[in-house]
């Protein structure tokens, strides 16, 4: 009985160990505000997810974000992120890919989806969030504008985000709360983004 406690101690420490590491592990991989996987994980995931047929890759951007951050504070704008990752949740299919990127930008892999498939999903998203918030003169719309690109051909997440990212800018130069699809072409392991782009 003597070498029982200290066995069980030691058992109960190792365990405690292990639960601290997973702990750690899973802090590393997602975002603290939103409990969205962050950057890092979605490299991982999203990477591991390519081999599959198919696909659209997103990159979302909340707006006007930053006005409703300066205009109401930074607790509104916390607000607004989590808002925007429980809609994520909300519309996103089991398998799908997403994470917030970093600032007001998230980023979502549709694994298998058909262009169709990501555009409907794609503009319910665009409709956003309302803020209505104790402090606010009147609920706050935050609408999302997304770029977005078909991932056959690729194998670089890195490049996706590159074409996606170019797509969304052309977003917002269009009027925002929409959706454009990049028409991307691969050339010798280059990424070009070419026009007409188009606009839904």
């Amino acid at each position: 009985m003597v070498g029982v406690l200290p066995a069980l101690l030691a058992l109960a420490l190792i365990r405690h160990l292990n639960d601290l590491q997973k702990s750690l592990e899973q802090a590393a991989v997602t975002d603290p505000l939103t409990g969205l996987p962050n950057r890092r994980s979605f490299f991982g995931q999203a990477t591991s997810a390519l081999p599959d047929p198919g696909g659209v890759l997103m990159m979302l951007d909340a707006d006007p974000f930053k006005l409703a951050n300066d205009s109401y504070g930074h607790g509104a704008g916390d607000q607004c992120l989590i808002q925007i990752a429980n809609l994520l949740r909300t519309h996103l299919r089991s398998g799908d890919v997403v994470a917030r990127l970093g600032g007001e930008e998230f980023g979502v892999l549709l694994v298998g989806a058909r262009r169709e498939d990501a555009r409907a999903i794609g503009e319910r998203l665009v409709k956003g969030v309302h803020l209505d918030l104790d402090g606010l003169p009147a609920p706050h719309i935050v609408t999302m504008s997304i770029g977005a690109t078909c991932t056959s051909g690729f194998d670089n997440v890195a490049q996706l985000l590159s074409v996606a990212d170019t797509a969304l800018y052309d977003t917002k130069k269009a009027g925002r709360a929409r959706v454009v699809f990049a028409a991307n072409t691969i050339s010798k392991g280059q990424t070009t983004a070419i026009n007409p782009r188009e606009v839904a």
